[in-house]
């Protein structure tokens, strides 16, 4: 495994083809892509919003919530990529 910048945030880390790597706001269309295609199998799992929906955030600020988090220690927001294509967060 090779890991790139593994002092501080932001870390890469790559294995052959598969690569972790922080989120982006650049992510968004394949995000919800690959979000989409698995909503299904992800319904068990997703955290609900306590706003509702009315209190839901845009893509956008997800990511600079996340990176935001990631600099403070709190949260590792890696996006899984394969061939360089997103498959994963």
């Amino acid at each position: 495994m090779t890991v790139v910048g593994a002092t501080g945030w932001p870390a890469k880390l790559s294995e052959g083809r598969v690569r972790l790597r922080p989120i982006q706001v650049r992510d968004a269309e394949a995000w919800y892509e690959v979000r989409g295609r698995n909503q299904a199998w992800l319904a068990a799992w997703e955290a609900t919003t306590p706003g509702g929906a009315s209190q839901r955030v845009t893509f956008k600020q997800m990511v600079r919530r996340l990176r935001r988090d990631a600099r403070a220690g709190r949260v590792l927001p890696f996006v899984v990529t394969y061939d360089n294509v997103l498959v994963g967060q």
